[in-house]
């Protein structure tokens, strides 16, 4: 099946004529916000139009990271959801710019960012990037989001991928009048994509995964208001021969909660983290702070 095709549009396009792409596109993203002040002038236009075209739609946010993580996704989430965030709407970060800043502080604005609205709204944040940006270490840690690259000079369907990214989910392909994009997949995989089926829930109330692998990555976990404790990790670094594996756990819970240098170690069992406000906990944020090659499961109950 061939790959589902789209577009992403802001205000540089006016006052976009959508009816045209009426049989050509199945998604498109929208620009939504700024920095902490600009909301897009079109970004309301859009949002109802791609709605009433029946096209797959996502929102993003053109990041500063100098206005700083929290006050940023605030600002991204408080503008879409005046328009209306429906099941099925997808919300993406656009990193490419550094505001003078450090990778390593760019990286953290971005794990921040996404942690923020996963923790908001339960979805995962796509990210948006060029691969120059990427390769300078602008989006350490960022692997485990999906990847929507910018990569013009590769042909559409087959761009090349950074590192910390393994795989893509969408690619621009071409910037023109209007930036064109392409998903990994048809349409069908493309709406199961945007709006994933709720895990069942087991009788035990317990939610089960392993954390993503390599150097700074981040695995953000949902949680269900009120229906977890603690969340424990465990690993098999005795029997890998690999050193034990430290993590930094971010617990939001209304505000967030660290614990750093977290260490699991398989020759003392399994590390548990308690959570001090259960009802309100939304959302953990694990990051490796090692090498991460061992494989390090999470269960949270």
């Amino acid at each position: 099946m061939a790959n589902a095709q789209g577009i992403d549009v802001s205000s540089f396009q006016g006052a976009f004529d959508w009816a045209a792409e009426k049989g050509s596109i199945s998604f498109a993203f929208a620009k939504a916000t700024e920095g902490v002040t600009i909301t897009d002038p079109q970004f309301a236009r859009n949002w109802r139009q791609i709605k009433a075209m029946g096209f797959v739609r996502g929102a993003y946010h053109f990041a500063h990271p100098a206005d700083g993580a929290g006050a940023s996704a605030k600002a991204f989430l408080a503008a879409v959801r005046a328009q209306g965030l429906d099941r099925g709407d997808m919300l993406a970060l656009d990193l490419e710019t550094t505001d003078g800043l450090a990778p390593a502080r760019v990286a953290a604005f971005g794990r921040n960012w996404c942690a923020e609205v996963a923790a908001a709204t339960g979805r995962q944040p796509i990210v948006y990037t060029f691969i120059s940006f990427a390769q300078e270490g602008n989006c350490a840690g960022l692997g485990g989001h999906p990847l929507w690259i910018a990569d013009p000079s590769s042909p559409a369907g087959h761009p090349r991928v950074p590192p910390p990214w393994t795989t893509w989910h969408f690619h621009q392909y071409a910037s023109t009048l209007v930036d064109r994009d392409e998903f990994h997949g048809d349409t069908a995989a493309l709406k199961k994509f945007a709006n994933p089926a709720p895990a069942p829930q087991q009788e035990d109330e317990v939610q089960t995964g392993t954390l993503v692998n390599g150097a700074n990555a981040v695995t953000p976990i949902s949680i269900p208001f009120g229906s977890a404790k603690e969340i424990g990790f465990a690993c098999d670094n005795g029997l890998q021969k690999l050193p034990a594996a430290e993590l930094r756990v971010a617990v939001y819970d209304g505000g967030w909660q660290l614990h750093n240098s977290v260490q699991v170690d398989s020759t003392k069992g399994q590390t548990v983290i308690k959570f001090s406000k259960p009802a309100s906990t939304s959302v953990v944020s694990v990051q490796r702070l090692d090498a991460g090659d061992v494989n390090v499961a999470y269960q949270v109950s």
